[in-house]
C-alpha cells in the first residue's frame, strides 16, 4: 500500500470495517503489508477529513487552496504513521498542525496567493516556518491520552462515547478523566511559564497563583497582587490560569492552533464520520 496516498478524492471510507478502532490501532494496521491496512487508512481520513478542510479553510482564501492544504496535511501525516517513534497526540489535532506547516511552505512562494490574507501577513512578519502555539509544549508534556480527552473533548466537543473510540478507552474514563487532564495541563502550562522567566522569584509564586484561580474558595493574596504589578511575566501566567478555568475551549484552541483557533473551535458541527454517532447523541460534552 503507498502510504502517501492520502487523496483529496473519494474512494473507500474504511466500509466501518474499522469503525470501531481507535486512531492508535488504525495507525497499527498502517504498518502492516496487509489488506487491512488501506480501510485502515481510509478511516482514519473520513473520520478526521472534515475538521481538516474546516481548518484549511480559515487559512485558505478559496475553497480549491482549503482542499489542497487539507490533502497535503495528510500525505505529510503517512509517512507520520509508518513505524518508528511515534509523534504522539491526537491524530486531529497532529493534522491541523500540519495543515499550519503547509501554509507556511506557501508562503515562501507564489502559491502565497492561495492563503488567508491575515495569515500571510502573521507567515510574513513572524520569522521562518509556522508559529508555534504557545500551549504547544505544556499540551505534549501530558500523556496521549489526556491530550486526546482535552482535544476531543473540550475544544472538539466530541460525544463522550466517540471521543472514546478514538482513543480506544472506555466512556467513564473519558467522563471522569476530562476535568483532571485539564487540571494537570494548567499545572503544566504555569510550570512552563514560571520557568521561562529571568527572575528566579517568579517560581516561588507558583503557590499563589494556583491557590488564588481556585474555583472553590480561592485564596487572595497582596503579596502575588504586588509582584504581578511589577512582573508582566507572572501577570501573563495568571491571566492564562484564568482563562483556562473559565474558558477552556476558547485557550485550548487558541494555546494550540498557529492560527485561527476560537474561528475553528466555534465552526459549526461537522456531518458526523465514519462509523460515528450523531453529535449529541450520548455522552456529556465539556465547555
Amino acid at each position: 500500500m503507498a502510504r502517501g496516498d492520502w487523496t483529496d478524492g473519494g474512494g473507500p471510507t474504511g466500509e466501518d470495517v474499522h469503525a470501531g478502532a481507535s486512531d492508535a490501532r488504525l495507525t497499527e494496521l498502517l504498518h502492516a503489508d496487509t489488506p487491512t491496512a488501506y480501510p485502515a487508512l481510509c478511516e482514519l481520513r473520513a473520520r478526521h477529513r472534515p475538521s481538516v478542510l474546516a481548518y484549511a479553510r480559515l487559512c485558505a482564501a478559496g475553497e480549491s487552496a482549503a482542499r489542497q492544504l487539507a490533502a497535503r496535511a495528510f500525505t505529510l501525516a503517512a509517512p507520520q504513521a509508518a513505524p518508528g517513534p511515534d509523534p504522539g497526540g491526537p491524530w486531529r489535532h497532529r493534522l491541523l498542525l500540519l495543515t499550519g506547516e503547509v501554509a507556511a511552505e506557501w508562503a515562501a512562494d507564489e502559491r502565497s496567493a492561495g492563503l488567508d490574507p491575515g495569515l500571510l501577513l502573521v507567515l510574513n512578519t513572524g520569522g521562518s516556518g509556522c508559529p508555534v502555539p504557545p500551549l504547544l509544549a505544556a499540551f505534549r508534556s501530558l500523556p496521549s491520552r489526556d491530550q486526546g480527552l482535552l482535544w476531543y473533548g473540550v475544544v472538539e466537543r466530541e460525544p463522550a462515547d466517540r471521543t472514546a473510540v478514538l482513543l480506544g478507552i472506555g466512556g467513564q474514563d473519558v467522563a471522569h478523566g476530562t476535568a483532571p487532564a485539564l487540571r494537570t495541563l494548567a499545572r503544566s502550562c504555569l510550570r512552563t511559564r514560571l520557568a521561562a522567566s529571568g527572575d528566579p522569584r517568579c517560581l516561588d509564586f507558583r503557590r499563589l497563583i494556583e491557590e488564588s484561580i481556585r474555583p472553590d474558595s480561592p485564596r487572595d493574596s497582596p503579596d502575588l497582587h504586588a509582584h504581578m504589578a511589577r512582573c508582566p511575566h507572572c501577570a501573563e501566567a495568571y491571566e492564562e490560569q484564568c482563562t483556562l478555568r473559565d474558558a477552556p475551549r476558547t485557550a485550548l484552541a487558541e494555546g494550540l492552533l498557529p492560527w485561527a483557533g476560537t474561528a475553528y473551535a466555534r465552526r459549526e458541527p461537522e456531518e458526523p464520520a465514519s462509523g460515528a454517532p450523531p453529535a449529541g447523541s450520548s455522552g456529556s460534552r465539556p465547555a
